[in-house]
This record gives structure tokens, sequence and C-alpha cells, in this order.
């Protein structure tokens, strides 16, 4: 596994993304928006742009092309099929990971925190074919737009979310500002914990 330089921009740019005073430009056509605005995805750079609302609905949906929106941020959805068998299968080393299918590399990824930074590492074939198999959020996933989040904790204890793609870029930015050590360490652990709890929110608590 490698870290990779466009990912340590993916990051950088959700960093500064929420930094940013009201009054940014579009990266896309250059109109003024606010703080507070959503992403497209260029597929072919395989980066986040800060778009605004007229960029933001030109994008919308299955769109051919170089450009396409993220979802609103309020779609999440929890995928019940995940468990430590699955996690196993996909070699997930830590316990926090999240998986796309990038339409550009026309393959699975995985993405992990580090010390280092966010982490990229390819799939193997025969395990996202198994959890494909047994999930129908995995299967119905669209490309570039959408994440599996997962989390193990020490206990064992496993969840898997379907999220908007920047949104787990966000939580690696966050997760950079508050790791110490190897494994991250008490403060990442707990970041980790406030957002799988607020996710649980989000889908009307823990089934």
């Amino acid at each position: 596994m490698i870290a990779l330089p466009t990912l340590e921009r993916f990051v950088r740019r959700a960093e500064h993304a929420r930094a940013q005073r009201a009054g940014t430009n579009c990266e896309l056509c250059g109109a003024k928006m606010s703080e507070q605005h959503r992403h497209v995805v260029d597929k072919t750079a395989r980066r986040l742009l800060c778009a605004c609302t007229a960029c933001v609905i030109a994008f919308d949906g299955d769109v051919p092309g170089r450009f396409r929106t993220v979802p609103d941020r309020r779609r999440v959805k929890r995928d019940a099929s995940i468990d430590a068998t699955v996690l196993d299968a996909l070699a997930v080393p830590v316990g926090l990971a999240f998986f796309f299918r990038s339409s550009t590399l026309a393959r699975w990824v995985a993405v992990f925190p580090s010390v280092a930074g966010p982490t990229e590492a390819e799939l193997p074939d025969e395990a996202w074919a198994a959890l494909e198999a047994r999930s129908a959020l995995a299967r119905e996933l669209p490309s570039d737009i959408e994440a599996l989040l997962v989390r193990r904790t020490r206990d064992g204890k496993c969840a898997g979310y379907i999220v908007p793609v920047d949104e787990c870029y966000e939580l690696i930015a966050l997760l950079r500002r508050h790791w110490r050590g190897i494994d991250g360490g008490d403060d990442a652990r707990r970041v980790i914990a406030e957002v799988f709890v607020h996710l649980d929110e989000r889908c009307g608590g823990v089934a």
C-alpha cells in the first residue's frame, strides 16, 4: 500500500474547504458561493471540487462526462451485512476504512487513515465479489460519488455505512489533526466514535 499524492491533495482540499469564509468561488465556473456548499467529483483527476448550486444541478445524477455531483450529505444508509468475516476478507488492516469504485481506474479501491496520511490499496477481486453477493447496498453503490465506510472496534464489533465520498475524505482530514502515535491514539478513536454515533442518529438509531 502507498500513500498517494492525489489523495493528499484530496484531503488538503477538504481541510481548506472547511476553513474558507463565505464568498468563496466555485471551482468549476468561478461564481461566488457560500461557505455551506456541495462538491462535484472530477473523475479524471480523481479530486473533489467545491461547486455552486448551478454546477451541482448541472452535474447531478448519472450524467456522462468528466464531472459528477456528490449526493446530498443527508443520504446515509447502514449496511447490516458488514461483519468481521467481511472485513477480514477485504484485508482491512485497521479499525477504519472506506471503499469506492473508481470509474477511471475501473476497479474498487480502499482508503485507510494512517500516521502518514491517507493510504490507498487495491481490493482483492474475490473478496469484493463475495461482499457484493451478500450486500445489496454494495452492489448498488454508484462509482466515484459514494463509499462504503466501515469501522471495527477493539471488541470486534463492526459497522458499515453508505455515505457520500466527500464525508469520508473530510473524516480523514479530521483524523489527521488528532492523530498521535502509530495507531492514532485516544483522540483519534474518540473522533471516530463520535462520527459513528452521528451516523447512527442520521439512520434513525442503532439497529
